[in-house]
C-alpha cells in the first residue's frame, strides 16, 4: 500500500524534525502496532479464544536515556513537553495520552533510568484499533531497552495490561497488549484467554486485506451494557452449575450440553450462552479455514459471528448492521462483522486485495444512502509486533 508507506515516511520525517528541535542529539526509534480482532466476540471474559491481528499502523517512540531521574514526554501533535519526576509518577486527568506512557514507565521501578521520549502515531482516531495499548507497549518496549531489569515479551504484556487497569483506571483484558507485542507479519494470533498462550495462524495478505470500517457513530452507554453482558454470562454459569454441570466458564460448555440444559436458563441468559458457545466453535473453525487457505469459508464465519452478536448477544446497532450489510454486498468482500465491544463503533471485513478501492467506494456509498453517515474505511495487513525499528544519529 504505497500511500500508507508515504504517510509513514512523512510521519517519521516530522518526528525527526521535532526531535532535533526539541531534544537534539541521537535517539533510538521503537514502534508498537494497533490491533483489530477478527473472531472471538466477547470471548475474553468467558475464558474463550480470540483471533486478533496486529496492524501495520501504530505508535512510534523516539527515545534516549538520561543521567538523572527526569522523564520528558512530548507528543508530535501536542505541546509543551511534560517534565516529570520518574520516582513520583501519578495519574493526572489533564495529561490524557501521557498517562499511558507514565503508567508503563512507573512499572519498571528503580532500574529504569530517566528518559526523553517523543511520540507520534498513525492509527485512525476513534476506529477502535487500541491506540492506548499501542502507546503502552511502545513505551514499555523503549523502556525495556534501557533498563537494567530486562523483561520478556510476555512480562511486558502483563506490565502494560496492569498499567492500564491500575494506573490509568481502564478496565480491560490482555488481548490488545498481547497482539501489539506478539504480532507477526501475515499472521493472526489465536489467543487462549484462559492460559494467555497463542498460536500463529497464517493469513494470506497477498490475496486479501483486513479492512476496518468505522460507522462514525460512537458507542452510547456501552460501558453499562458491556458490564451487563459480563454479569449475564456469570449468571448463566452459576445457573448451569446449579443444574449439575461442572464448569468454570461458558468456555467449558459444548453446544450439545447447552441445548440439553437450555431450559434451566432464563431465555435471555440462554441467548447469551448460545452466542458464546457458538462463537468459540466459529473461532476454532475460522482458524482451521485459514490454515487450509480457505478465505471464503473464513469470511462466512465472520458473517455468522455478526449475526450471533446481533441476535443472541445483542451488542450490535442499526449503524453496525447497515455497515456490515453494505460491506458484504460489495463484490470482493468475503465477510464482515462488528469488532470490539459493539453498540456502535466499527466492523472488520476481509476483502479481496484486488478489489479494495471498489470496496471502499461502494461500501461508503451504500452506507451513506442508508444512514446519512460517512463511513471511514481503512485497509490493513497483519503486521509485526513491537520492537526497535531504527536509530537517529
Amino acid at each position: 500500500m504505497p500511500a500508507l508507506h508515504r504517510q509513514q515516511n512523512e510521519l517519521l520525517d516530522s518526528l525527526r524534525a521535532c526531535w532535533r528541535a526539541e531534544f537534539g542529539g541521537p535517539a533510538q526509534v521503537f514502534f508498537a502496532p494497533g490491533r483489530v480482532n477478527l473472531l472471538g466476540a466477547h470471548l475474553d471474559y468467558n475464558q474463550g479464544f480470540v483471533l486478533p491481528a496486529a496492524v501495520d499502523r501504530g505508535t512510534f517512540v523516539f527515545a534516549r536515556p538520561r543521567d538523572d531521574r527526569r522523564i520528558r514526554l512530548r507528543s508530535l501533535d501536542r505541546e509543551p513537553v511534560l517534565d516529570l519526576d520518574l520516582d513520583a509518577l501519578s495519574y493526572d486527568p489533564a495529561h490524557a495520552w501521557a498517562n499511558y506512557a507514565k503508567g508503563a514507565l512507573a512499572a519498571f521501578g528503580p532500574a529504569q533510568p530517566g528518559m526523553d521520549l517523543l511520540f507520534g502515531g498513525n492509527l485512525p482516531i476513534g476506529a477502535g484499533l487500541s491506540s492506548s495499548a499501542s502507546i503502552l507497549v511502545a513505551t514499555a518496549t523503549a523502556a525495556n531497552h534501557y533498563t537494567t531489569n530486562k523483561r520478556s515479551t510476555r512480562e511486558i504484556v502483563y506490565l502494560c495490561r496492569d498499567a492500564e487497569v491500575n494506573f490509568v483506571g481502564v478496565r480491560c483484558g490482555i488481548m490488545d497488549h498481547y497482539a501489539s507485542a506478539f504480532g507477526r507479519d501475515d499472521h493472526l494470533l489465536y489467543l487462549d484467554c484462559r492460559t494467555d498462550t497463542h498460536a500463529d495462524v497464517p493469513f494470506d495478505s497477498g490475496r486479501a486485506a483486513v479492512v476496518v470500517c468505522d460507522t462514525t457513530r460512537r458507542r452510547e452507554l456501552a460501558d453499562g451494557r458491556f458490564n451487563d453482558r459480563v454479569r449475564e454470562c456469570a449468571e448463566a454459569v452459576a445457573a448451569l452449575r446449579r443444574a449439575g454441570l461442572q464448569i468454570d466458564a461458558l468456555r467449558d460448555l459444548s453446544m450439545d450440553e447447552l441445548l440439553k440444559y437450555k431450559n434451566t436458563l432464563d431465555p435471555l441468559l440462554a441467548r447469551r450462552a448460545i452466542h458464546v458457545v457458538s462463537e468459540i466453535e466459529r473461532t476454532r473453525s475460522g482458524v482451521e479455514s485459514l490454515r487450509r487457505g480457505d478465505l471464503a469459508a473464513f469470511g462466512e464465519q465472520l458473517i455468522q459471528s455478526h449475526a450471533s452478536c446481533r441476535d443472541y448477544y445483542e451488542v450490535s446497532s442499526p449503524e453496525l448492521d447497515a455497515l456490515v450489510e453494505a460491506a458484504c454486498s460489495v463484490h470482493g468482500a468475503l465477510g464482515a462483522r462488528l469488532t470490539g465491544a459493539g453498540f456502535g463503533g466499527c466492523c472488520v471485513a476481509v476483502v479481496d486485495r484486488n478489489e479494495i478501492d471498489r470496496f471502499i467506494k461502494e461500501t461508503a456509498s451504500i452506507y451513506h444512502k442508508r444512514t446519512g453517515l460517512h463511513a471511514r474505511i481503512y485497509p490493513f495487513k497483519p503486521a509485526m509486533g513491537a520492537g526497535r525499528r531504527a536509530d537517529l544519529e
